[in-house]
C-alpha cells in the first residue's frame, strides 16, 4: 500500500496492491504545471509500469510550481524528473520517459 507522506503537495495517480512479499517500487515524477510534456512523461510511465510492473508500483506526482519547496528539497534541477526511491538507491531520470527500453534498464540498473 502507498503511503502519502505529503498529502498536501501530491495527487496519488496509480497505486496497485504489491506482491505479499516484495516491496513495490516507489516512483515520485516532478512536473511543472500542466504542460505537454509533463503529461507525456506521465502517460509514458504509466503505459511502461502497468506493462512490466503491474501489482508492483506505487507512484505519485507531484507538481513544483504550487509546492516549490519540495524541487529545492529534492534537489531537481530539470523537469519533468522521475526518482525512484527502491528497490535500491535512489534514482533519478529526466525527460519524456518516451524510451520504455531506456527507462526500465535505468531503473533496474544496480549501483556501479
Amino acid at each position: 500500500m502507498m503511503r502519502n507522506r505529503r498529502d498536501d503537495t501530491t495527487t496519488t495517480l496509480a497505486a496497485t496492491p504489491a506482491a505479499a512479499n516484495s516491496q513495490p517500487w516507489q516512483l515520485c515524477l516532478y512536473v511543472a504545471g500542466p504542460s505537454d510534456r509533463a503529461t507525456r512523461a506521465l502517460a509514458n510511465l504509466r503505459g511502461c509500469c502497468e506493462q512490466h510492473l503491474a501489482g508492483r508500483y506505487a507512484l505519485e506526482v507531484v507538481d513544483v510550481q504550487a509546492f516549490p519547496e519540495v524541487a529545492r528539497r529534492e534537489q531537481l534541477l530539470a523537469l519533468p524528473a522521475l526518482v525512484q526511491r527502491g528497490p535500491g538507491r535512489r534514482k533519478c531520470l529526466v525527460g519524456d520517459l518516451s524510451n520504455p527500453e531506456q527507462l526500465l534498464r535505468s531503473l533496474t540498473a544496480e549501483a556501479a
